[in-house]
């Protein structure tokens, strides 16, 4: 369908997808779909290459303006949207996506609130709209580390580990991507010059995180390396 109609939808699938497959290499075979923390940032990784590459494609006039999106692309420019508002931007407001009215579960106002009620900046902006769109609970931000002789709980913690990190170095470029394209148009309005670069979860080289919740331990040294799913 969108081979023909909507290569921008292709393109945030692509980015989304491959991410997993890179993930899937680095992780040396992918992670449990149990909404576990591994499960969480190997989705959350996904939904933000996704989110970066649409507004790249964005900044280049490529992405459809707002009068030719269908419902999916809406939903893509109201995370990057989202992405924004987390991080000191205005507020997604439903005259801007006329084509999510219909949200329901939580409704349009809802959704935001519930998104962007936690002060996640930076690399997990995105948090909160992959916890609604899965149903993540909220420990799979931050989880305990497990004991030694627990070995399968384990492996899947340094899989998270690795996903995490990941995720700060996939922010990084993309941050500094936005540095170099202030004039980018608005998420909301796209051709509207009036995005808020200004606001907080900017990457923070000696903060050896990306904004990323602190590990249990500060001294562990990382060895780390769809979007077709919608609940609206």
């Amino acid at each position: 369908m969108f081979l023909d109609s909507n290569p921008t939808f292709l393109t945030m699938t692509l980015a989304h997808e491959l991410t997993h497959l890179v993930d899937f290499r680095d992780t040396g075979g992918g992670v449990k779909a149990d909404r576990g923390s591994a499960h969480f940032f190997m989705e959350l990784n996904g939904r933000s290459a996704e989110t970066y590459v649409y507004h790249e494609l964005l900044v280049k006039g490529v992405a459809p303006k707002p009068a030719f999106e269908n419902k999916a692309l809406q939903m893509v420019r109201l995370n990057l949207a989202i992405r924004d508002y987390v991080n000191g931007g205005e507020k997604p407001v439903l005259k801007d996506f006329p084509l999510l009215a219909a949200m329901s579960n939580p409704a349009f106002d809802e959704y935001i609130r519930k998104a962007a009620e936690k002060p996640r900046k930076g690399s997990m902006s995105l948090a909160g709209v992959v916890k609604l769109t899965y149903n993540f609970p909220e420990s799979v931000e931050d989880p305990p580390k497990p004991p030694a002789y627990n070995y399968a709980a384990t492996k899947e913690y340094e899989k998270y580990r690795k996903l995490r990190d990941a995720l700060g170095h996939r922010t990084k470029v993309y941050i500094d991507w936005k540095k170099a394209n202030v004039d980018a148009p608005s998420s909301s309005l796209p051709g509207l010059p009036d995005d808020n670069y200004g606001g907080g979860g900017q990457y923070n080289p000696g903060g050896g995180d990306y904004n990323l919740p602190p590990l249990p331990s500060p001294n562990v040294d990382f060895d780390g390396g769809g979007f077709s799913h919608f609940s609206l």
